[in-house]
């Protein structure tokens, strides 16, 4: 089995199509990316990724030409009527297939009653009425510019358009399938004050709080619940709308210090790092004496009691005890704690120096600020057109009728039927998993790619080297390796889907199997999740081989496996020393964000948002700390890309080189001195000699 595996991880051709190049980098140590003569890297994954997104691509044309989004946009009255559209669907009943072109707003007559049809009108009824007009006739000639109030014919006219027969404005005619209101003309009992919402009539606050509706004790509890939520969040998008510029500068001004930030970590980096440690190991150091001086003081207390002849509390033993576990746990942690800090005192000073380097390296090429900006542009554009896809796919329903309440419905038909609309929804599904993912890592991979360039070329040792940028980055990952990205983003979505069915089958079948059965279902999607996060891990460190060496996935995976294995040290303190630095820059920056976002609510005269003291103001800072935190993230996973591709080109480095003139090493100053402390397990072998034999050079001590 281990041959298998050493097999991939040579380079040869089991994955891909390139050839290995092991003897030259004996002979000439490692280079850069340039050394090696490029060529397609899983090409075959490549095609089946192309041939995937075709596919997908047809399904969304078909599915937009059977379908029609516009039943989810503007709504289906209960006769399959789409409200502001022509309705030539061909399907010919009472009330049906009528112009709704000048009627775009949807309204539930009467939502506590299931037999109450919607209906689609040309304005939303803005009263409560639960009279009707002694003179029906008296509507004609009304408009809704003269429907005024409800005390007047032409106040009370603006209910009539909701009938489901021919009355006042109503586009439909006298419907005898129904039995709903026909001894009432088939009109509702009421109306109830509404506002358009996305097409929709949506009840405002009066509506509910309505005599008409109190009196009739129409709407229920759930329904007011609801209500409540809506106009919540209504006014919460108008203080929104009406801070709108604050919330802009603050977007920017966040923008701005994750830039400043950014430039300034190679200055701080150090210090942020050892004053925690610094604060870590005295307040544990602090804890710890803290909690001994309790367990005495609470110790002597008994013993004073058992003196005296008093009774002890069971209680009072058991907070005895307590402390007394307390303060040794947190001893011995302090001690751990301090004793790893000395130990990996050396390769948490080459985390720092790395972390450096990768300050350095984004210093040196600026425009790798551009590239989240355009991942993001790119995953926007995708999931804009996944959500049209999903809202044409979830129109491929047929009209139904009913011949019990004599209303139509949209239902699975025969094209497609319910298991073929599931297997078409589960297609849709994983094109999101697979071409975001796809996304994403691209972006990584020409990051990586970036650097990887100038990580061999900032010393100036490779004379003559091609310099390698960004753009040029690009084109080597579009010309050579787009299949091997293919590849490992195929595997992340195959996790994420593993875990969206593991997460269907506990929702939907937990709560009857057991609390065996709830936990493996539970212990599944631990063990999934944490899968997917390795994997996503070891795939970000395989772009950066393929980067470098040119290798297939899989030898490239192989390949950085074994480098993060062998180095495991150093990926821990790296690890550690960035989810330190990290998280500590992006709680900087969301907290500057909202002291930012505060000031300008201060600073506002005009008193379009009201200040900073109404609730509302609360609402913009909780969106401005997580408007900061986002843009921090996505900065500061740029910067753990190149910290990564720093790591790994050093470990690389070393590993073939060995700092003679004929293989120098291309690491700064400030890594070459750690030089001596980290290497790889893997053996260098030197160049073969006439004779055929290998010589191994003398391994030094690993990371």
């Amino acid at each position: 089995g281990f041959s298998f595996f050493a097999t991939m991880g040579k380079g040869r051709g089991f994955c891909g199509c390139s050839d290995p190049y092991e003897d030259s980098l004996a002979k000439t140590g490692l280079r850069g990316p340039w050394q090696h003569h490029r060529s397609c890297t899983n090409p075959l994954m490549l095609l089946v990724f192309v041939a995937y997104c075709v596919a997908w691509s047809a399904l969304v044309i078909y599915a937009s030409q059977k379908g029609d989004i516009y039943r989810l946009l503007n709504g289906v009255d209960s006769f399959g009527n789409v409200c502001g559209r022509k309705n030539d669907d061909g399907v010919v009943f009472q009330n049906t297939h009528i112009d709704m072109t000048d009627f775009p707003y949807l309204y539930y007559t009467d939502p506590t009653d299931s037999t109450a049809p919607a209906v689609c009108v040309s304005t939303c009824p803005y009263h409560n009425d639960n009279t009707f007009s002694d003179n029906i006739n008296a509507c004609t000639g009304c408009t809704d510019s003269s429907a005024s109030s409800a005390s007047d014919n032409c106040g009370s006219c603006a209910k009539y358009s909701v009938c489901v027969s021919a009355t006042g404005s109503s586009p439909y005619t006298t419907n005898t399938d129904i039995t709903w209101q026909s001894t009432n003309n088939y009109c509702p009992p009421y109306t109830y004050s509404t506002k358009p919402v996305i097409g929709r009539c949506w009840p405002t606050e009066d509506s509910y709080n309505s005599s008409v509706v109190s009196q009739a004790t129409e709407l229920t509890e759930k329904f007011a619940a609801i209500m409540d939520g809506v106009a919540y969040t209504i006014s919460l998008y108008e203080y929104f709308y009406a801070a709108r510029y604050q919330v802009l500068w603050t977007a920017l001004g966040s923008l701005l210090l994750a830039i400043i930030f950014m430039v300034l970590l190679r200055f701080i980096v150090a210090p942020v790092v050892w004053l925690t440690m610094l604060l870590v190991i005295v307040s544990s150091a602090a804890a710890s004496v803290v909690l001994w001086l309790e367990y005495m003081r609470v110790k002597d207390d008994i013993k004073k009691k058992e003196d005296a002849g008093g009774g002890v509390t069971n209680d009072e033993k058991n907070n005895r005890d307590f402390y007394f576990a307390m303060s040794i746990i947190v001893t011995v942690a302090a001690v751990v704690l301090l004793f790893v800090i000395i130990a990996m005192r050396t390769r948490i000073s080459m985390a720092i120096n790395i972390f450096t380097e990768a300050s350095h390296a984004l210093a040196a090429r600026p425009i790798l600020f551009l590239s989240p900006f355009l991942t993001y542009v790119f995953i926007m554009g995708f999931v804009t057109a996944w959500i049209y896809g999903s809202l044409v796919i979830a129109t491929l329903t047929e009209k139904q009728y009913d011949n019990t309440t004599g209303y139509h419905s949209y239902e699975y038909g025969t094209d497609p039927n319910e298991d073929e609309y599931k297997i078409i929804l589960s297609y849709h599904i994983f094109a999101l998993l697979w071409v975001s993912q796809f996304i994403i890592a691209s972006g990584n991979f020409v990051i990586s790619g970036t650097v990887v360039s100038w990580y061999f070329t900032h010393t100036g040792k490779e004379k003559g080297a091609p310099r390698e940028g960004f753009f040029r980055s690009m084109y080597t990952y579009i010309r050579y390796h787009m299949g091997t990205v293919a590849f490992g983003s195929l595997i992340i979505a195959i996790v994420q889907a593993i875990r969206i069915v593991l997460e269907y089958i506990q929702r939907q079948y937990g709560p009857n199997a057991g609390r065996v059965g709830r936990f493996i279902l539970r212990c599944l999607a631990c063990c999934m999740w944490c899968l997917e996060k390795c994997l996503k891990y070891i795939n970000k460190n395989a772009y950066i081989i393929t980067n470098l060496h040119g290798y297939p996935f899989c030898s490239a995976a192989w390949t950085a496996f074994n480098d993060l294995l062998s180095n495991s040290l150093l990926v821990f303190a790296i690890n550690g020393v960035g989810f330190l630095v990290i998280f500590l820059f992006k709680v900087m920056v969301s907290a500057a964000t909202v002291l930012l976002a505060y000031w300008l609510l201060s600073s506002d005269n005009g008193g379009n948002t009201g200040g900073r003291d109404n609730q509302g103001s609360w609402f913009i800072l909780a969106f401005a700390a997580f408007i900061g935190w986002l843009i921090a993230a996505i900065f500061f996973e740029l910067f753990s890309t190149i910290v990564d591709t720093v790591a790994l080109c050093f470990m690389e480095d070393k590993k073939y080189n060995n700092g003679s003139d004929e293989k120098p090493y291309h690491a700064s100053e400030g890594l070459q001195k750690f030089l001596g402390h980290a290497s790889s397990k893997a053996p260098v072998y030197k160049a073969k000699p006439s004779g055929g034999k290998s010589s191994k050079k003398n391994k030094v001590t690993p990371m």
